[in-house]
């Protein structure tokens, strides 16, 4: 299933977990260039004739549900072997996960995500929609510490298949509410209860009741009292497992009326942690406190608490003891020593400052010319007059690696380590190739680069017309302008081969780098017509300018490395860009091409997103998606 497409939409990339119905999938929409999970479901509930159309219904139903805690639900698709839903994808690791890892939490913690859900909830239950199976499982924290709920409208439309009702059961009977049953789509009081149980569970690292059963645990709703959770976290506060006792309340109508009843309370314990404000008060229904231990007799009592008055007794004589030491000193005599400590700190800070005028401060320096001097002239000076250079190339007409501004004019009196920009000429941006055919390899490499362009790979080949370490032939035509630092790869005569010693150079009365006459294209320079040809079309000979923007697409991927490719009717070209963006980037693409139609293509991280041929001069659209 990994890379394949389904739906020619869908491509799976990775798999992302197994629930009671679903196995989910980190795919990626290549319709909306998103990434989306995709839940399929299981094998065993495909044969079952009620439940695609019921969870279809149910989960068509939350296409409304657009809240930042809760995840977007896009598409349900029934197909001739696969059903399987299209929702929000989000990075991170379901609330039982993190449970396992660090519960108990701290209470601000714990209170944070309880007022998260507790948000997502109201909103929800504001438009009429329940959750029904609401559970750590179902709850995913991102890397950042956000809360998102998942899987809204599975429990409803699991209520038409006793096998996914049973499946479901099994992980939410921690968390199930004792008045529902198994055929209930669930309630507002309902999710109530749940977030109470994984509320007390954030806190205790514990379920509110245990079992080796779904049955078991059931039980333990219905009958069993309502468990505190100081019993296992006596750091827990009274009003905020007063909370956690209302929304665990047997009866519904005992628990909070409304999420938005439940979620006042949880931020005024909120607020209360943030702003050291008393918590005592604040929830409406505490609980009762546990049974008392057993007082201890009163001959125990006494042989206790008699070594604890003796050492407070202990304590104030020593306290007492140094109260009277302290008295004894003069106040005279602190207000003496305290004006000879002050009046020494302010002469080692004076003596401080005549050491850093005198002796620390570094000596100027005369800045010298450095408009018109290259690049590396200019390090060099600054170097040795120990400025600090920082610089700035841009492209212009100007002379290739020369500076042409400073921001301090010559003659400026610097000390040590001050910081000079100047700007110096990258040349310019597009440049034309030169024609390196027919001359030494030195010669021709020099000329490259005085051009602004780079000698990409260099190849020898065997010739017994082109005398040895001569350029027999260049890749990017010298008929092209193109961007600076383009790489052009040169063909190098060897000389004649040594396993055909008859060959020599300029037999069959050729000169080096004429053209064969019996061979009409030999010794042509790549991009040029062969000798006697009018070429098939003028305009296909014609030199445009392709001026487009990328936009790079805020889809959450992050920085891609972004590559732009072309070919001509000259054929293919070396990458016209090749570097990292970040998201909503935009890209000025920008080259001259010869024909009436190219081939563009754009990768992200080595994957194609656009790969059209198309005439430019017809399509106007300046900007690509």
């Amino acid at each position: 299933m990994i890379n394949q497409i389904i739906s020619q939409r869908y491509e799976i990339l990775e798999k992302a977990g197994d629930g009671p119905l679903f196995v989910t999938f980190k795919a990626r929409d290549t319709a909306m260039d998103r990434i989306v999970a995709v839940k399929m479901l299981q094998q065993p509930y495909l044969s079952d004739a009620r439940l695609p159309d019921a969870m279809r219904l149910a989960l068509e139903e939350t296409v409304v549900l657009n809240h930042p805690g809760i995840t977007r639900f896009y598409e349900y698709r029934d197909e001739s072997d696969i059903i399987y839903t299209v929702s929000e994808f989000v990075r991170g690791i379901n609330l039982k996960e993190r449970i396992r890892r660090i519960a108990p939490f701290t209470l601000s913690l714990a209170i944070d995500f309880a007022c998260a859900i507790a948000e997502a909830l109201q909103y929800a239950h504001t438009l009429g929609k329940v959750h029904g199976d609401l559970r750590p499982q179902n709850i995913i924290v991102s890397p950042e510490g956000v809360l998102k709920i998942a899987s809204f409208g599975v429990q409803k439309g699991a209520t038409a298949c006793t096998a996914a009702q049973e499946a479901i059961l099994e992980l939410s009977a921690p968390y199930h509410a004792p008045e529902l049953s198994t055929t209930q789509p669930g309630s507002t009081a309902g999710d109530i209860y749940a977030l109470g149980a994984i509320l007390y569970e954030m806190l205790t690292g514990a379920t509110p009741y245990t079992g080796h059963t779904a049955d078991e645990q059931s039980e333990g709703h219905a009958f069993n009292a309502i468990p505190s959770a100081r019993v296992l976290n006596p750091g827990v506060p009274r009003p905020v497992d007063g909370i956690i006792s209302r929304c665990l309340q047997k009866r519904p109508e005992e628990r909070y009326r409304s999420a938005a009843e439940l979620l006042n309370d949880l931020k005024s314990v909120r607020d209360a942690l943030r702003f050291g404000k008393p918590l005592s008060g604040l929830a409406s229904e505490p609980i009762p406190e546990p049974a008392a231990a057993p007082v201890p007799s009163p001959v125990k009592a006494i042989a206790i608490e008699e070594p604890a008055d003796a050492e407070v007794a202990e304590r104030k004589h020593e306290r007492n003891k140094l109260r009277q030491q302290d008295e004894r000193v003069s106040v005279y005599i602190r207000v003496a020593i305290s004006t000879v400590g002050i009046i020494i700190l302010l002469c080692g800070i004076f003596v401080y400052g005549i050491y850093l005028a005198n002796w620390v401060v570094p000596p100027t320096a005369t800045v010298p010319e450095f408009v018109g001097k290259p690049i590396e002239d200019v390090r060099k000076i600054a170097a040795t007059n120990k400025f600090r250079l920082m610089e700035h190339a841009e492209y212009t007409e100007k002379p290739r690696g020369v500076v042409y501004q400073s921001d301090q004019t010559a003659g400026s009196q610097l000390r040590a380590q001050h910081i000079i920009n100047v700007w110096y000429s990258r040349g310019p941006e597009y440049v034309n190739v030169p024609n390196v055919v027919n001359i030494p390899r030195e010669q021709a490499e020099q000329q490259l680069k005085d051009a602004g362009l780079k000698v990409g790979r260099v190849t020898p080949e065997y010739s017994d017309k082109v005398p040895e370490n001569v350029v027999m032939a260049q890749d990017v035509s010298s008929k092209k302008r193109v961007f600076h630092d383009t790489a052009v790869s040169l063909t190098v005569s060897n000389g004649p081969d040594p396993a055909n010693p008859a060959a020599t150079p300029d037999s069959g009365g050729t000169t080096p780098g004429a053209p064969d006459t019996n061979n009409p294209d030999a010794g042509a320079q790549p991009g040029a017509d062969p000798p006697g040809s009018d070429g098939a079309d003028a305009q296909d000979k014609e030199t445009h300018t392709f001026s487009r923007t990328i936009s790079i697409s805020r889809d959450g991927r992050g920085r891609r490395q972004v590559r732009v490719e072309y070919k001509d009717a000259l054929g293919e070209h070396p990458a016209v860009i090749d570097e990292g963006h970040e998201e909503g980037d935009k890209i000025l693409i920008k080259f001259d091409y010869v024909g009436k139609a190219i081939t563009l293509t754009i990768q992200y991280d080595g994957q194609k997103v656009f790969d059209k041929t198309f005439d430019p001069q017809t399509v106007r659209k300046r900007t690509i998606q």
